[in-house]
């Protein structure tokens, strides 16, 4: 997978995270669920720039929202989890993606994890579970124990929260294990 498709895919998942905190609102006192619902689409406006630097604070700096060749988006720097390969001298890493159509409104948010040393998957799924909590409160919101076993357990996971999709899944690409968090505006 490309960086930019990686970078695509961390950006929707980081977008649709920030629009389901954002528009979502405490439930009523009769409703004695801890879910949390998107109000209404007229309020799902957020601003990209902020997405973009949402996990700045934990080395996973974003670069600036600005147009490609598919759309708007910005991407962070890969943080390097675990040893090298000796052989080939790479290493897993995690990243973070905000993608979006318009130059004012992104609608996807990806935390990836790219497992390129077998020795390091479950660090890699410790680091994504411990970013998706930090991304998830700064969104307010929790990351609940199924998204969280889910990651750490490696287990495909999707729920609906309003007009967004939060998805966890993993696939083997050629040598290496691409895990990603997505979380997307359904259109």
């Amino acid at each position: 997978m490309t960086i930019y498709v990686r970078n695509l895919l961390m950006g929707i998942v980081l977008l649709a995270l920030i629009a389901l905190v954002a528009c979502s609102s405490a439930p009523s006192g009769a409703d004695n669920t801890k879910s949390r619902s998107i109000t209404s689409d007229s309020q799902q406006r957020f601003k990209p720039e902020e997405l973009c630097g949402a996990l700045n604070d934990v080395s996973l700096i974003g670069g600036r929202w600005k147009e490609g060749a598919t759309g708007f988006g910005c991407s962070t720097n890969e943080m390097p989890i675990g040893p090298r390969d000796s052989s080939t001298s790479v290493t897993s890493a995690v990243w973070y993606e905000v993608r979006g159509d318009s130059p004012l409104v992104a609608d996807t948010i990806v935390l990836g994890g790219d497992v390129r040393v077998p020795e390091t998957e479950a660090a890699v799924r410790q680091k994504m579970v411990e970013l998706s909590s930090k991304l998830l409160v700064k969104l307010q919101m929790q990351l609940d124990d199924s998204l969280r076993k889910a990651i750490e357990e490696n287990r495909v996971a999707e729920r609906r929260v309003g007009s967004y999709v939060i998805r966890y899944a993993s696939e083997n690409v050629g040598k290496v294990r691409e895990d990603r968090l997505t979380i997307q505006r359904i259109s």
